[in-house]
């Protein structure tokens, strides 16, 4: 659990990117979804 300090010492910018991040890949599985219908 060491490696967990480390993380913590990092400003919560990389918090920040991180949630843009899954955003983007919620909006990329969004867009998807639109032309491939899953379970149809």
């Amino acid at each position: 659990m060491e490696e967990k300090e480390s993380s913590v010492l990092i400003p919560s910018e990389t918090e920040a990117k991180k949630s843009e991040a899954i955003m983007l890949i919620a909006e990329m599985i969004k867009k998807h979804s639109q032309y491939v219908d899953f379970g149809k």
